[in-house]
């Protein structure tokens, strides 16, 4: 039984779809997992205010890289844009504690 062009057009489009999404999940957990492990790194080296921020070797993309992609670079961003992780005017980060309701604090506000 041969299945009519349309419904062969179809069935690719819905993989190809399927295939998009599964590939996206795929980096989401990738890029979250990236993100925990620098958290834990920072927690670990004692980086919790300004004056203990250390610098991260992977603060900046490396273009030349061979094997596996990276993503450390792209969740340190990402986090720091969230305010999770400061950043200091000497390249160094830290942690950012959290406020009573779990968010971390608003810019200029005191932890």
């Amino acid at each position: 039984m041969a299945l009519s062009d349309g419904v062969q057009i179809t069935i690719g489009l819905v993989l190809l779809a399927g295939v998009y999404v599964l590939t996206r999940v795929g980096v989401a957990r990738r890029m979250s997992r990236a993100g925990r492990s620098i958290q834990a790194e920072l927690e670990k080296r004692g980086a919790v205010d300004a004056l203990s921020a250390v610098r991260l070797p992977y603060d900046r993309t490396d273009w030349l890289s061979f094997g596996l992609r990276d993503y450390r670079p792209q969740a340190l961003k990402g986090l720091v844009q969230s305010g999770a992780v400061g950043r200091t005017d000497q390249g160094g980060y830290h942690l950012v504690r959290a406020g009573a309701d779990g968010a971390p604090p608003a810019p200029g506000e005191e932890p």
